[in-house]
């Protein structure tokens, strides 16, 4: 069993396409499926269920992935770690995004990162899941660190970092009934008509989850996976929301209400818990932390890096 079998087994299980695996690994499909093939009569099983339309991973290939992952990071680390001792980093580093603005703190130590250390190649990523899929794709060695905002139920899982914590807000039409307020308790939200992002998203989660704790129905009628477009349907009159003023700047046309209480929007620097993470992940994180200190105390930033905010 070879490491390029594995990454090729690997690049199939998580794109669950032959033809796209093959454009990830930069290599002919058919030279990936013989890989494939060869590895499969090496365990004396069948990984992947192929049809004409789909792929589906079999038993055995669930029971693989896991260990390929495993094997393949420690694989990587390795040749990191020996990077590090001759004077360099390399390799590549998976960092989770989310759907919205970089806190200007990541977004400088990720720019100066980039600008200082050239022979390690940055893999942004974000998930459909938003945070909840980030968080357990770091879990699941899919993602070396996420900027994510944690749920609860991960917690546990990850070692995390705050980096920046905000009230959300309330945002309505001007021509809302509650447009003229400059506070609303959440108990008279309960019969309006939500706009939000999916489920499992950061700023949503924060807000079910308060919702839930109070005990107060909460109706989410249109679901976007994208602030912009919530914001401009709620300044269309079809709903309100409930928003973080970071991940949505631009709020002309709409009443902005402070909502008694608020949800908290906390964005999180997202590590592994269960394992070492690669050097390049340390280093990125504690560039993180420093840019942090930096933004509190009005350091420049370096390597030719100008701040977002």
């Amino acid at each position: 069993m070879e490491l390029r079998q594995l990454a090729h087994f690997v690049a199939v299980a998580e794109e669950l396409s032959f033809t796209r695996a093959a454009r990830r690994m930069h290599v002919v499909q058919s030279g990936l499926s013989a890989t494939i093939a060869a590895l499969e009569r090496e365990l004396g099983v069948m990984l992947f269920d192929r049809t004409t339309r789909s792929v589906e991973l079999t038993e055995p290939g669930h029971d693989l992935l896991g260990h390929a992952r495993e094997i393949l990071d420690a694989a990587e680390r390795a040749k990191d770690s020996i990077a590090t001792v001759a004077g360099g980093l390399r390799g590549t580093l998976r960092i989770g995004m989310m759907h919205s603005l970089l806190p200007s703190p990541v977004a400088d130590a990720i720019a100066e990162f980039h600008c200082e250390r050239p022979g390690v190649r940055l893999r942004p990523t974000t998930s459909p899941h938003g945070s909840t899929g980030l968080v357990q794709a770091v879990t699941d060695n899919e993602l070396d660190l996420a900027i994510a905002v944690v749920p609860p139920t991960l917690a546990d899982d990850v070692r995390t970092t705050t980096i920046s914590s905000e009230p959300m807000v309330f945002a309505c039409a001007s021509s809302h009934r509650l447009s003229h307020r400059r506070t609303v308790r959440l108990s008279e939200l309960a019969g309006e008509t939500f706009i939000d992002v999916p489920a499992g998203w950061g700023s949503r989660s924060s807000t079910d989850r308060l919702f839930q704790e109070l005990g107060i129905q909460r109706t989410v009628e249109i679901e976007i996976g994208d602030v912009a477009t919530v914001l401009d349907m709620v300044r269309a009159g079809l709903g309100v929301a409930l928003i973080a003023r970071s991940s949505a700047p631009h709020l002309d046309g709409l009443a902005v209400i402070r909502p008694r209480p608020a949800p908290i929007f906390t964005i999180s620097l997202v590590l592994p818990k269960h394992r070492e993470p690669k050097p390049a992940a340390r280093v990125v994180a504690t560039a993180i932390l420093e840019h942090m200190g930096r933004r509190h105390t009005g350091e420049p930033s370096g390597c030719g890096v100008v701040s977002q905010t």
